[in-house]
């Protein structure tokens, strides 16, 4: 008989330590992790993402968790007390001469009291433990089953739910679907966490980080002004094309018809340079002109490369609502901001290797 209880109580704790895991693990795995493992084909994490992917389907997930933990806890506590309680209440009536009635009360709760401890560590402490450590591996050990529970709970937990967010509501809570959306500050604090957690590098850190702020960032923001744009004017001659070519440092050059407000096109130093190596060949710099794209100046930084890669360009020129230009902004520009020195040393070396090409070295 000892040995039945004994394996029926350790049953009850593992039923409940299942249900601590699942839940655990549930709401600590990270959801980029689920998607890669369902796209590889993980049968498991295929079922799991059906589960995690929205606010509602994981609220009714964790409610079968906690319907099952409710329910192995009473059944746990209710078998204690029945399987235990009597005979030891006689055993301490008989030995200390208390009332049937003070040792069964005490006896009521030592009992409570050591299968609280027990399904504590055991139960929850150390599953808890277990799914925090391992969440995505815990969430795939679990799932199948929970799926069945979730089928077997369906009308309690639809009635809890219900209630649940009723009381949400009749306090001021809403119950949208915008679980698991970080704002910026938080993706800042989980980069700044896994980097004290070795799992980034420093540099890694910073080059994350730059990449968050990237769409806080506007146009204007990134921008080279016009005050320190070398441009050339359409009706430049051969001589003053080739020296501000050669001896500009920028790669580009807008090529202007009078005002700077006038954009005809850009001027790669590139396209230069066989008229640099050969001083009788005729230099047309309007079939030199390569198009050239506008941009607002409030426009985010983001769609800003986005609308670069669309139109398949470097640069493009930042105006204001006036169609006045205020400077030019390139891929390199955004480079900056997410490699900071790499980006640097990038473009030195590409800027050495085009004008050792333009001078013919």
């Amino acid at each position: 008989m000892t040995l039945v209880f004994a394996a029926v109580v350790l049953a009850l704790i593992l039923v409940n330590a299942f249900f601590v895991a699942s839940e655990f693990a549930a709401v600590s795995v990270p959801r980029m992790r689920v998607e890669q493992a369902a796209e590889s084909g993980d049968p498991a994490a295929i079922r799991l993402r059906e589960h995690v992917r929205t606010r509602h389907r994981l609220d009714r997930y964790v409610s079968a968790s906690q319907v099952g933990i409710s329910i192995s806890s009473l059944i746990l506590g209710a078998f204690g007390r029945g399987g235990l309680g009597d005979g030891v209440a006689e055993r301490v009536a008989a030995f200390t001469g208390l009332t049937p009635g003070v040792a069964g009360s005490l006896v009521s709760v030592a009992i409570l009291a050591g299968f609280t401890l027990l399904q504590m560590v055991l139960g929850e402490l150390v599953p808890k433990g277990i799914a925090l450590q391992h969440p995505l591996g815990t969430a795939r050990w679990t799932v199948f089953p929970m799926e069945w529970i979730l089928r077997l709970f369906r009308p309690a937990i639809a009635v809890l739910n219900g209630a649940a967010a009723r009381l949400l509501r009749l306090f001021g809570f809403t119950t949208t679907e915008a679980g698991h959306v970080h704002s910026p500050e938080e993706i800042e604090l989980m980069l700044a966490e896994s980097r004290a957690g070795g799992l980034l590098e420093a540099h890694e850190h910073q080059r994350l980080n730059r990449a968050l702020q990237l769409s806080q960032l506007k146009a204007s923001d990134l921008m080279v002004p016009s005050a320190y744009i070398q441009t050339i004017d359409v009706k430049a001659s051969r001589a003053e094309i080739v020296r501000l070519a050669t001896e500009s440092p920028f790669t580009r050059l807008p090529v202007v018809d009078g005002s700077p407000d006038t954009v005809v096109g850009l001027l790669h130093a590139r396209d230069v340079a066989p008229y640099v190596a050969d001083p009788s060949k005729t230099l047309e710099l309007p079939g030199l002109l390569r198009q050239v794209s506008y941009v607002a100046d409030d426009l985010p930084a983001d769609s800003l490369l986005g609308r670069l890669r669309e139109a398949r360009r470097q640069v493009a020129i930042v105006i204001d609502r006036d169609n006045r230009t205020l400077g030019i902004v390139s891929v390199d520009d955004i480079l900056d901001t997410l490699l900071g020195e790499m980006a640097d040393d990038l473009k030195e070396a590409g800027g050495a290797r085009w004008m050792r090409e333009v001078r013919g070295g």
